[in-house]
């Protein structure tokens, strides 16, 4: 056990950051042994048999979770989520996400996929110059389900119109210039007494 967490303390470089999945980093140790042609062999199957370990308990929780939260990267990169299916998959902070990503998202959904995000604020993020690429990858879930228009209401969407977060002075101009009037300040922020103004225009 020694000699396995001597593995794990590498320089960061080798192994990544405390934050990689210890399966990753156990592998990494195993393959940064083995390539040291010195390393005693039995520490090296040592390795491999507490991967497989803990492979099998993440793959045991996996299968009794009723909620799994996990990147959109994470479901294509990771083995165990590869091969996860859900009644239902929700993906927050859709408009971000491209057409590609968001597919892969809904794959494990067995009756539904639900898209949460604003298609005012954030389009998904493209650096290539190809128009063809900038097509797919720009494109969100809403605009391809045509239902990314504010002023009129879609069957696919359920406008969340109350906001919680902005002043009445600061919510205003935003509802009136991206959501054609429609978002509304929830009363109790809008009758709370306030000193001075929120807005401040300088020339």
């Amino acid at each position: 056990c020694r000699a396995i967490l001597a593995v794990l303390n590498r320089p960061p470089k080798a192994l990544g950051s405390e934050k990689t999945a210890l399966p990753r980093r156990l592998r990494a140790g195993r393959d940064a042994l083995a390539n040291e042609g010195d390393a005693p062999p039995e520490l090296v199957k040592q390795i491999a048999g507490v991967i497989d370990f803990v492979e099998t308990v993440e793959r045991l929780v996996l299968q009794q979770a009723r909620v799994v939260g996990a990147t959109m990267t994470r479901l294509y990169t990771s083995t165990q989520l590869k091969s996860l299916r859900s009644d239902a998959v929700l993906v927050d902070e859709a408009s971000v996400a491209s057409l590609p990503l968001a597919f892969i998202a809904a794959c494990p959904a067995r009756r539904r996929a639900i898209a949460i995000g604003d298609f005012m604020q954030l389009p998904p993020i493209v650096l290539s110059r190809d128009q063809r690429a900038r097509q797919w990858l720009g494109t969100h879930v809403f605009a391809s389900a045509d239902c990314h228009h504010p002023e009129r209401d879609h069957p696919l969407r359920a406008m969340l119109e109350e906001q919680w977060r902005m002043v009445p002075e600061i919510a205003e101009p935003v509802s009136q210039v991206f959501y054609a009037g429609r978002l509304k300040t929830a009363p109790r922020l809008r009758d709370r007494p306030r000193a001075g103004s929120a807005v401040i225009l300088l020339d």
